[in-house]
Formats: C-alpha cells, structure tokens, sequence
C-alpha cells in the first residue's frame, strides 16, 4: 500500500468530524460543552498509541488488515457514537447537587473517544510501520487534517451537522480502500467494491432519528416547542448557527425586556427566534402598524429618545428588529444595525412581511451591514448620536451560567472605548442587560464602562453615567459629555411616568432609589455607587461574584465565579441558591480533573506493560520522551487556540477565524513537518557544535517564535483591525504559516530520533501527544479565564524551551 493518501484521508475524516460533532454538541448542549467533550473525546488518540504500543508487533505483521480495521472502525464509530451519546441522560445543571451526572459526562466522551481511537490507530500503525518515512507520513497527516478543517466548513454551508457527518465519516471507508489498495494482487478489487457498498450503505441507512440532534430540553427551543400548538415554520443551518423561526398560536410569545409595569399598551403577539436552540429573540409581526407597537414607548430604551431629538441611530445586534421599529417610531433621523448571521436577517424579513409578501418598510428603511458589530466598528469612523448595544446576555443560558465560558469581545473594555469614539458630541451609548440578584453582570457592565472611560482619560466620569432598571432588565447610559440638568430632569420624570428605578444618577439622592420594583436593600445602587469611589479595587477583591472588566486578552464578561465564594453558594443550591453557583467554570474544573485522571489511566499506567529498555541510552531516552511529546502536544494547541481567539478579532466572526486558523496551521504545520529532515541536516552543518543538536536547536527556535507572537501579535491584530477585508485575511494567513511551518518540525524529529534509537516507544509517543492535546484544550480555557491569552502563549513557548533542554543533546 501507499500509506500517505490514506493516512490523508483517514486524518481528513477525523478532524472534519471534530468541527462538526463541536456544532452538534453546540446544538444540544452549550457550545463550552461541546468544546470539553470534544477535548476529552481525543483521549481516543492516547489510547490508540498507547495500545499500539503494547500490541504492535502483532498489528505490524499483518499492517494493510490492522490499518483498514481501524479506519472501517472510524467510520462506523462515528456515527454509532452521536446515537449512543445522546441516549445517556446527562444534564450539566445538575452535576452540582447529582454527582450521577459525571459518570454520565465520563459515559459520554468514552462513547465519543471510540471514533478518535480509531483513527489514531490507524495513524499511529502507519507512522510505527513506516518509520523511515515519518516526516512523510506525519506530513500527510497533518495536511489531511489541515483539509478536514476546511471541508467541515464547507459543509456546513450546504448541509446541516448530521447530513456532513453522514459525508465525513465515508473517510474511514476511503482510507482503508487505499490502504488495501495493490495492484498486484486480484483480490483488491473485490475489497474496494466491498468497501465502498459498505459506505453508502452505513452512511445513507443510518437512521436520521439517531443523529438528529435532541436539545436539552432546558434550552429555550424545546421549552417553547412543548406549548400546545407551537411548530417550527422555518429553519435555517450554516456554520454560524442553527436559526429557527417558531410559531406558537394558542400561547404566543410576548416578550418585551425592560417593559414598564405601568404600561396600558398591549404587547402584540410575536414569533420567536431561536439559535441553537437558545432564545428566544422576539420578532414582531406587521411592525410597522403603530398601534401594535405602542407598548415600545413604555420600554426602558425608549428614554434616549427623549434626550435627543432626531438621532442617527446605530443597533448592534439587529436580533428580531425591536430596536430598529423603536428607533423609527420615536422619530431616528436615519437608522443602521449590525448582525451577524443572514439566515437570522432573512427570517425576520420573511416574518415582517405584510399579507402580500412585501418587505416591512422598518427594514426597507434601516441600512443593514452582515458583520460582527465590534469589528464592523473598528472599520467605520462614522459617529452617531445613539448606539445601541441591545440585550446583552438575554439568551436564557447566561443568566444560568451557561454562557460564562463564552467569549464575548462585543463587551470589552477595547469595545467600549471604540463604541466611545463613535458617539457624536452629545450622543448616547445605550446598553440594556438582563439581571440576576444578587447583581453580577450590571456591576460588571458599569465596571467595564468605567474602565473605558479611564483609558480613554474621559474627565468627570461619573457626571456621564445613569442606570436605571424595572424588575428584569437594566439600562446603562453613557453620554459623550456632562449630563446636563434638564437631561436629568427628563430621566427622573420618564421613570416616574414609568415606574422604573433610578439606579444611579448624578447627584442622586438615596431617597431616590429603590422606590417601584422594591428590593430588601438598593442592591445595585450600592454596587454602582462602590464602583465611583476610590476603594473600587477593594470592592471588586471582596465581592463574591468576579466583577473585573473582561478584556479583549480576557473577553469572559459573563464569567463571575469565584471559588471563594462557591462552598456558601453550593450549600444553598437546595433552596434555590444555583443561579448563584455560575456552575460552568466548576464543571470546567471537574472535567480537566477527569482529563487528567483519564490520561493517567490511558497512558501512564499501561507502560508498566512495555518491556524493559534494553540498556542505559534506551532507558534515559524513553524519560526524556515522556515529557518532551508531552510539552509538545500542550503547546501546540496552546498556540492554535490563542491565535484562534486573537483572529476572531481580526476576521470578525468565529468560524472566518476557525478557518485562518486550523486548516492553514495544520497544513503549514505539515509542510513543516516535511522539511524537518532536511532542516535538521542544515542545522548540523552549520557548526561542530551543532551536531547531534537539531531537536533542542528546533524547539528554542519555535519557543522564541511563539513569545515574540506573545508579544506583538494583540496589538498587530489591533493595528489591523481597521483594515479592508482581503488584507486582513492575507495578514491572518501571514501570521499562522510560518509560526506553524515551524511548530510541525519538533515533533517528527523526536519520533525520527525514537525510530533510530527506541522505535517501539513510536506508538505510546503518538499516545502521549494526543493526551497531552486533551489536557491542553481544557488548560488553555482555564488559563485565559484567569491570565488571559498572552499567557497562553507565553506559557506555549516555556513549554518549547523545556522540551528543547531535554532533548537537546540527542546522545
């Protein structure tokens, strides 16, 4: 056989799979979720290695059968495991008073790892059978990963999740085609046609039942859709989402965020939108009727509007419209919004739609960009009088924790200075947030402002603010100028018409507070009045919740758990203490002990099962192995993920970064990996003292490469931000290439130096890789949660310098 295009296939496969199973999990539970399991689904790789490092003089006899086996088992696998998967009843929202639940969470990426076994023992048998030819065949898997991170891509704009997996799992099949592929013998043939019957007939027969995705049914999608009479009327499915348009006649949704209590105006009924199952976003039907949208002057953000006359409005995050019907009814001078999905935008076109079909005017009128909203700013020097930054945290998930993993770079100190810079002299940053008591993310919305404020040497900042609430919903204002006495004259009487509480206010007096949505004590009035004092870092060091400004090296504005605080709030998770709990970093923290356990079990402890090293050198090298695959495998995503972060930034949206990122770094990564042969050989002959020095040589290279990116790459990103489209994608695929052509070279020297020196330790290499590449994902998450990004990538680059003193000297 020719083991480089099937190890590309089978590679291509298990990798494309990974970016989908990720949208499926996304689907089901919430997307950090589907970034956990998916990271301990890869203990699949350790495993693979470490087997074949046990029992691989029986598999390498008889290589073409054993590799085959494993890729048919890939394809069959993978299927198998989403069905199987989504049979064991685990529900994160109850791990913290059922400690069930992680057994079901360890049932779940056990069945998930099966697919990742298998084709990392595929890869695996090719590089221990071939071991003359490692740079080869480590390059071909490495660019069939790099293609199956496109071509998961590309997918997902024509088919929904299940539909690509059906496709991607058809890989396993082609692999092991090619490698039973011999012209020479009359039996391949026969093999090939039995291969290729047995996929279409796994992929096409599998039942759709078992691989359609079933959303939690916490999430607000299957809330709504238990509803006598509620049904979906159009769907949507590409790699920014899954959209959902839902109709629910006999109970309609009417929802209404920041809507006065005292309001006399009806609340029309409404069509809910729902993105990956979360939501949902209210869109109104025939909008441009005014008496079905009289209820919209009795809305918190309908005050701005009374503060100036004739704005130039800008929404960021059209959602269902709300904001934009509000900005033309009160009478906007002319009105733009951001969104970022075009399915979303052509639902709620369709939904707005009169009886004979036309365009509602409201849309006709708004000037729509596709786009993220922070980095369409950065691209724009336009200023407006009003900037809407609408429903920050409203999904349901976020006031459950579920969203405190996510990032969210649209509230950042770095955005709101550019929001800041785009308001005209006079004009308004309106902000509405959804509330939890005790307060966490309002405090943190004012904290993030302030901020803002101070790098920008904004003067007199507390004479720019004023929050108001009702019962749910919060509205932060900030004026780019001293809020006058007639404009707070004019607040204080529209929350009075309205019976909305004055939170703060310059010059306001306790009296105040605290007057119509009664609390036990004026909890955020408290909160924000410790902000504007000077003590503020003592405030945010004592309280219980974690109120520092999220930043664009730390963009978790809706993390707020704080281990200190979390045995009080676990021992009230009884009495309905468990939205204090912020559950999703603990879980963050139980799954990377079960990572790291799982990886002991799967890699440490079978190789008491090698045999002995056969003298000193042979032993000695195998202790340095360890750790040197280890630091490899760490550092490696260490550094894709950063960039992955950072390149959100830049592109705009998740999926553009997704995209610069892994398919380019996995095939320069490759092309690396090739070259590293006659890169080590340059390396020997440039002095005496080179010699015998390539490995150690290589990783000092690559740890130097990666802290310089440390360092220059956040604010090269910054300075790239407002460039045009094409330039950024070029600067983005600039950046990655040459520090993964690098990053590909250290690991196929060390497996070289295996196959020279110890090569049955080639496999249980492979298997200590892949562990470590499970622990990184989860490690990585903890330290930007708590470091930040930079010292992900910091920490990358001491990981390459420690893997670069232990190898070297290669003797």
């Amino acid at each position: 056989m020719t083991p480089a295009p099937a190890v590309f296939c089978l590679s291509c496969g298990a990798l494309a799979f990974e970016i989908l199973l990720v949208r499926v999990l996304h689907i089901i539970q919430w997307h950090h979720f589907a970034f956990m399991i998916i990271s301990l689904a890869l203990l699949g790789y350790g495993a693979g290695g470490t087997v074949l490092a046990i029992v691989q003089n029986r598999l390498l006899d008889r290589f073409p059968f054993a590799f085959a086996a494993s890729a048919v088992g890939f394809s069959l696998s993978s299927l198998a495991a989403i069905a199987l998967a989504q049979h064991i009843r685990f529900n994160p929202l109850e791990m913290l008073w059922d400690p069930g639940q992680l057994g079901r969470l360890f049932k779940v990426y056990l069945v998930l790892s099966l697919p990742f076994f298998f084709a990392a023992s595929g890869v695996g048998l090719a590089l221990a059978r071939h071991r003359g030819r490692i740079h080869r065949i480590y390059l071909a898997d490495l660019l069939g990963a790099g293609t199956g991170a496109a071509a998961a891509l590309g997918l997902l704009t024509t088919f929904s999740p299940t539909d690509s997996i059906r496709i991607a799992s058809t890989l396993g099949f082609v692999a092991a085609a090619l490698g039973l592929f011999d012209p020479s013998r009359r039996r391949t043939l026969l093999y090939l046609a039995g291969l290729a019957g047995c996929a279409l007939l796994w992929s096409a027969a599998f039942p759709h039942a078992l691989l359609a995705p079933r959303v939690s049914e916490y999430k607000g999608l299957s809330m709504a859709l238990r509803t006598p009479g509620a049904r979906i009327l159009e769907e949507r499915h590409s790699p920014l989402g899954w959209v959902v348009l839902v109709e629910s006649p006999k109970v309609p949704f009417r929802i209404a965020p920041g809507l006065s209590l005292a309001c006399d105006a009806p609340v029309p009924a409404q069509l809910g939108l729902f993105i990956d199952g979360d939501g949902p976003i209210p869109v109104l039907a025939r909008p441009d009727r005014s008496e079905s949208t009289a209820y919209l002057d009795c809305l918190l953000t309908a005050l701005p509007y009374r503060l100036v006359a004739d704005p130039r409005v800008l929404v960021l995050g059209l959602g269902g419209g709300t904001d934009a019907v509000l900005a033309h009814r009160l009478g906007a001078a002319s009105v733009d919004a951001v969104e970022t999905n075009a399915d979303l935008l052509e639902l709620v076109r369709k939904a707005s739609a009169d009886d004979a079909g036309s365009g509602a005017s409201w849309l006709q009128r708004t000037h729509i960009r596709l786009g993220e909203p922070r980095s369409t700013m950065e691209r724009t020097s336009k200023t407006y009088d009003l900037i809407h930054l609408s429903a920050l945290g409203a999904l349901s998930g976020s006031a459950a924790g579920a969203h405190g993993l996510s990032e969210t770079y649209g509230a950042t100190v770095e955005a709101f200075e550019t929001y800041l810079e785009r308001l005209a002299p006079g004009g308004f940053l309106v902000v509405t947030q959804t509330i939890a008591l005790p307060p966490r993310a309002t405090l943190k919305l004012v904290a993030t402002v302030l901020s803002a404020m101070e790098r920008t040497k904004t003067p007199h900042p507390r004479q720019r603010l004023a929050v108001l609430r009702n019962w749910n919903t919060a509205l932060v204002l900030v004026k780019k100028g001293v809020i006058t006495e007639s404009e707070s004259a004019a607040i204080r009487s529209f929350s009075e018409v309205h019976s909305f509480d004055l939170v703060f206010l310059p010059g306001i007096e306790s009296s105040e507070v605290n007057r119509f949505n009664v609390l036990e004590r004026p909890y955020f009035h408290e909160g924000v009045r410790r902000l504007l004092e000077k003590d503020r870092d003592t405030f945010l060091r004592d309280y219980p919740f974690d109120l520092k400004p999220a930043t664009d090296d730390r963009p978790y504005f809706f993390h707020f758990f704080k281990w200190r605080a979390f045995p009080e709030f676990f021992a009230l998770r009884r009495r309905g203490g468990l939205p204090l709990i912020e559950w999703a970093y603990p879980v963050l923290a139980a799954t990377l002990g079960q990572a790291a356990l799982s990886s002991v079990v799967l890699v440490v402890l079978p190789l008491r099962f090698l045999k002995r090293p056969k003298n000193r050198s042979e032993g000695s090298l195998k202790r340095r192995a360890g750790p040197y695959f280890l630091c490899l495998g760490l550092a490696f995503l260490f550094v894709e993920i950063a960039v992955i972060q950072k390149f959100i930034l830049l592109l705009g949206r998740p999926i553009y970064a997704m995209t610069a990122t892994v398919a380019p770094f996995l095939v320069c990564a490759g092309l690396g990996s090739g070259f590293s042969k006659a890169w080590a050989s340059r390396v020997a002959g440039v002095h005496r003292f080179f010699e015998g020095r390539a490995i150690g040589v290589t990783a000092l290279l690559v740890g130097m490469i990666v802290l310089s990116a440390a360092l220059l790459l956040p604010e090269l990103v910054q300075y790239l931000m407002p460039a045009p489209a094409a330039l950024r994608w070029l600067a983005a695929l600039g950046i990655a290439a040459p520090l993964a052509f690098f990053m590909g070279m250290p690991f196929p020297l060390g497996l070289s130096l295996l196959s020279r020196r110890a090569e049955t330790l080639i496999p249980w290499a492979w298997g200590v890789n892949g562990c470590a590449s499970v622990l990184s994902a989860v490690l990585a998450m903890v330290f930007a949660i708590h470091w930040g990004y930079r010292a992900v990538l910091v920490s990358a680059a001491m990981l390459y310098l420690v893997a670069a003193v232990l190898f070297w000297n290669e003797d």
